[in-house]
C-alpha cells in the first residue's frame, strides 16, 4: 500500500521508543517507529486513522509512523522483531529488512525492560582495554546501551561510608566530566559510587556500573532504584557472573579490576587505609593507567587513602 502523499522524504529512519518516546539502547525492548514519513491528512480516507498511525516527528521533518510492532536493536545493527510484524516494511519504495522474527515470545515483558547480553572475550563487541589487563574476564553479561563500550571513560570511586565533603565533590567532578563528554564508570555501591552514578544522570551523561553479581541479584539492594534509573537513561550495567549469582567478599574486589580496566584512568574520592578503593588504585597503577586524587582533611579518616596517594605521586586535582 502506497502511504504517502506528495515528496517523499529522503532521511527516513527506523526508531526503537520506549513509551516516554524516548530512543532505548541495544537490547532494550520497545516500539518500533518510522520517521520522516510524509502523509496526507486523508490517508486512505481515514483521518483517524492518519492521527493515530502517523505521529509529529520529534527527530525532524515529516512525521513518524507508529507501527504497533515491538522488537529490540541487536549488536550487529539489524531490528529482531518479538511481535506482530512482517519480516520487511515497505514504505515508497524503501525496503528494510528486519531480522528473525521470534514468534514463540510467551508475553511482552514492557518497553522498558531489557535483556541480558552475553559477549565472551572472542567476541568484537568485547572491550579492548579490558583485554589489556591481567586476568580479564571471559565473558561478560550486559544490559542497557553497549555503545558505550566505545566511549571514552573515567572511573569515579570511594568510600561507601563517605562524608558531606566526598559526596559533594563526587557530584562536583561526575557532572563536569559527563558534561565535557567522558562516561563515568563506577561500581553501583553505596556512597561514592551512587553519587558518581546518579550526579552524572542529572547531567544527562553516560554512565557505566559494574556489579559483583548477577543482573537478578543486585547489590546493595538499596540501589535497584538506581539500576533501574541508570538503564532507562541510555546506561549500561556490566557483570561477569550469571544472572542469579549474589555478591561475595571475593566478588568486590574481582569486580574493581573491571571498573578500572575499562577507564583510561581512576578518580579517588575518599578511601580508609584498607578498602576498595585502594585496591582499585592500585589495579589501576599495575594496568598502567592514571590515578587522580581529590585531596583531603588530615583530620578525615576518609581521606588517608587519596592523601597517601598524592605522596605517592597521584595526579592531584582540585
Amino acid at each position: 500500500t502506497e502511504i504517502t502523499t506528495g515528496p517523499p522524504i529522503m532521511n527516513t529512519q527506523i526508531h526503537i521508543l520506549d513509551k516516554n518516546k524516548k530512543r532505548v539502547p541495544i537490547g532494550v525492548v520497545g516500539e518500533i517507529y518510522i520517521s520522516g514519513i510524509q502523509v496526507g491528512e486523508g490517508y486512505l480516507g481515514k483521518p483517524e486513522l492518519t492521527k493515530e498511525k502517523f505521529l509529529p516527528n520529534q527527530f525532524g521533518e515529516g512525521r513518524m509512523y507508529k507501527s504497533g510492532d515491538i522488537g529490540r536493536w541487536t549488536f550487529d545493527g539489524k531490528i529482531q522483531c518479538l511481535g506482530r510484524i512482517d519480516n520487511q516494511i515497505k514504505l515508497r519504495g524503501l525496503r528494510i529488512e528486519l531480522g528473525e522474527i521470534e514468534n514463540k515470545m510467551e508475553q511482552y515483558p514492557g518497553v522498558s525492560a531489557a535483556i541480558v547480553n552475553k559477549i565472551t572475550i572472542e567476541d568484537k563487541e568485547y572491550p579492548e582495554s579490558l583485554k589489556q589487563i591481567k586476568n580479564p574476564p571471559k565473558q561478560l553479561y550486559l544490559k542497557g546501551n553497549v555503545k558505550l563500550l566505545k566511549t571514552p571513560g573515567i572511573a569515579i570511586v570511594g568510600a561507601r561510608n563517605c562524608t558531606q565533603y566526598g559526596e559533594k565533590m563526587a557530584k562536583k567532578f561526575a557532572k563536569e566530566l559527563a558534561e565535557f563528554g567522558i562516561t563515568i564508570i563506577s561500581g553501583m555501591a553505596l556512597g561514592i559510587d551512587s553519587y558518581a552514578h546518579i550526579s552524572t544522570l542529572e547531567a544527562n551523561g553516560n554512565t557505566i556500573a559494574v556489579i559483583p553479581s548477577g543482573h537478578s541479584n543486585i547489590y546493595p539492594k538499596e540501589n535497584q532504584k538506581l539500576y533501574n534509573q541508570i538503564l532507562e537513561n541510555n546506561g549500561l550495567i556490566i557483570t561477569e557472573y550469571q544472572e542469579n549469582e549474589k555478591a561475595t567478599s571475593n566478588k568486590f574486589l574481582e569486580r574493581n579490576r573491571i571498573v578500572s580496566g575499562l577507564a583510561l584512568g581512576t578518580l579517588v574520592v575518599e578511601g580508609g587505609k584498607r578498602s576498595g578503593t585502594s585496591v582499585t588504585a592500585r589495579l589501576t597503577r599495575e594496568q598502567e593507567k592514571l590515578v587522580f586524587c581529590i585531596p583531603s582533611s588530615l583530620e578525615n579518616p576518609k581521606g588517608i587513602t587519596p592523601n597517601n596517594l598524592i605522596k605517592e605521586g597521584a595526579i592531584l586535582v582540585t
